[in-house]
């Protein structure tokens, strides 16, 4: 396989002449530095129709376009679980799937709920390192479109570093802030890129572990592969294919693309302890089609004789993200929330505690806690015996685990059950409306010369949709029952407004009405003992 030329770098920097070249770059930064000479499609060739493109000023005149991955969760303290890999054993040693956690650093100031890491939309072009470096290009041209690849690991770290200090001295209020701290350029995690490879909250979950993300066209529109009819076995300028669902472009195919971590095999669940070189991810324009998928991953040395190692073809792409714990406040908001995992999150105290008794009070011991897991941690702190103490510690860091994991199952389960609740809803209402219409045909043929045995199909028709339709009232007042039952108001609220989110990321605000309307069933059902099957049918025009 043929190896190509490092066509980002007309000659092989070392490390210390590249970060001479960064600080350059950042010492050369005037008022004047923020401003965009670049031509659009030199930056981004493909602007997003929904507005959410970023666009972050660069040295010598560039840009780069970053787009929102988005999470639904209501605090800094929740993550969510994403399973990575592939079912595939074929490459199990290295791509096994198994769970990991995604989270995003900053706040939607529209939706309380989403939270948002941005990351590149297209790859880390030649022109966009040269501009890093200080080579500013004299007449930035497709050419320079094609990704920066042959960098090492080291390079793709500084070059990100580089543009979070000259964007701190040129550009900071371009620059996304939580809770009033300014973001900086980082290269992506393996769980972020491939997140965000997959199509995160865009997807459904089935499409989420395929192989590949949802296509339009087949895989070949959305990923350079080394075909005839594809590259060719040439890169090819960023953003000329379609992108994925979070319209970020050439995840898969044209260059491989350095992460933040090292290699770590897999051992049937997780990661391997071992650590080796960096990783690359998305696979590039030497491979074939159908061997481009999203759990690839791939090791290469940090070092090859000495001096930092590299492969042809791998390039990056950076993500905009934040610090966590910025500011006192913030982490007495991440302390509670640690304090509070596997909490009670009923929607009233659990029981009123039993007053202490005449031993309880000689001990000395603290006030007995409602909470359980309060309780067992309250005694895990005054017993003094070690061992007692060592096994108590045990007892309470199971149950509390055991207790995070139903409180995320059930979240989980709650949404679920809102979402299903809220199809049942749009489902009758929609039946509703093809009963009357085809109640007013039935008048119609009733009028006319419309033989017996045409009636009688007419009528057996509509007589089904009236049973359909009331074995669907019957099912949704039953799950308004069961939903009511399972779970604490005060879930369902946090749920509801978690949904939301997920239904907006997924293009399905269509139903959030209907979730609403489910939720206001529920909490009027808990009120008044009853579901009002007659006032739901006149809420909806029957």
């Amino acid at each position: 396989m043929t190896r190509h030329a490092r066509p980002c770098l007309a000659t092989s920097l070392t490390l210390a002449a590249f970060m001479v070249a960064a600080a350059l770059a950042t010492a050369s930064g005037s008022a004047q530095a923020q401003e965009i000479t670049w031509p659009e499609k030199l930056y981004n060739p493909k602007p997003s129709e929904d507005g959410a493109d970023l666009v972050l000023p660069m040295p010598c005149g560039g840009a780069m376009a970053f787009r929102p991955v988005a999470m639904a969760a209501n605090s800094i303290a929740e993550d969510q679980a994403v399973l990575l890999g592939d079912a595939d054993t074929s490459y199990g040693y290295q791509e096994a799937q198994r769970t990991a956690y995604f989270s995003a650093p900053f706040e939607d100031a529209a939706d309380r709920n989403r939270r948002i890491l941005y990351m590149a939309k297209y790859e880390l072009t030649a022109h966009q390192l040269s501009a890093l470096t200080g080579a500013c290009p004299s007449k930035p041209n497709m050419k320079g479109s094609i990704p920066a690849m042959g960098i090492s690991w080291f390079e793709a770290i500084n070059s990100a570093h580089a543009y979070s200090q000259w964007l701190f001295e040129n550009a900071p209020e371009s620059v996304p802030k939580s809770d009033g701290t300014s973001g900086f350029i980082r290269l992506p995690t393996e769980v972020e890129w491939e997140y965000a490879v997959r199509g995160g909250l865009k997807v459904g979950s089935s499409e989420f572990l395929a192989s590949t993300f949802p296509t339009e066209g087949g895989l070949a529109a959305h990923a350079w592969s080394v075909e005839a009819n594809s590259s060719n076995g040439k890169p090819k300028p960023v953003g000329l294919k379609r992108p994925n669902p979070l319209g970020l472009h050439d995840m898969l195919g044209n260059a491989d693309e350095i992460v933040f971590e090292p290699f770590h095999l897999t051992h049937v669940d997780r990661q391997h302890g071992l650590v080796g070189g960096f990783v690359i991810r998305g696979g590039n324009y030497l491979m074939s089609g159908n061997s481009l998928r999203s759990a690839y991953r791939s090791e290469v040395p940090f070092y090859r004789k000495g001096r930092p190692g590299f492969t042809a073809t791998a390039g990056t792409r950076f993500v905009l993200s934040a610090e966590i714990v910025s500011s006192r406040e913030k982490l007495q908001t991440i302390q509670l929330a640690w304090e509070n995992i596997g909490a009670s999150d009923t929607d009233v105290t659990a029981s009123t505690p039993p007053p202490p008794t005449e031993d309880h009070t000689a001990l000395n011991l603290p006030p007995i806690q409602s909470d359980p897991l309060k309780e067992l941690q309250m005694l895990s702190a005054v017993i003094e015996e070690d061992v007692l103490q060592d096994r108590l510690t045990r007892v309470v860091r199971e149950f509390q685990l055991t207790i995070d994991d139903r409180n995320r199952a059930r979240s989980r389960s709650a949404r679920s059950l809102l979402r299903q609740g809220a199809i049942i809803l749009q489902q009758i209402g929609d039946d509703s409306a093809r009963i009357a219409l085809a109640a007013q045909l039935i008048q119609q043929r009733e009028k006319s010369s419309s033989s017996a045995s045409m009636m009688a199909k007419i009528y057996a028709n509509q007589e089904r949709r009236i049973k359909n339709f009331q074995h669907n009232v019957d099912g949704y007042a039953d799950l308004i029952v069961e939903v009511s039952a399972a779970y604490p108001g005060n879930v369902l609220i946090n749920q509801e407004g978690v949904l939301r989110t997920e239904l907006n990321e997924k293009d399905l605000s269509n139903l959030i009405e209907y979730v609403a309307g489910f939720s206001d069933h529920i909490q009027r059902f808990r009120l008044r003992g009853a579901v009002e099957i007659n006032g739901i049918k006149q809420e909806l025009g029957l």
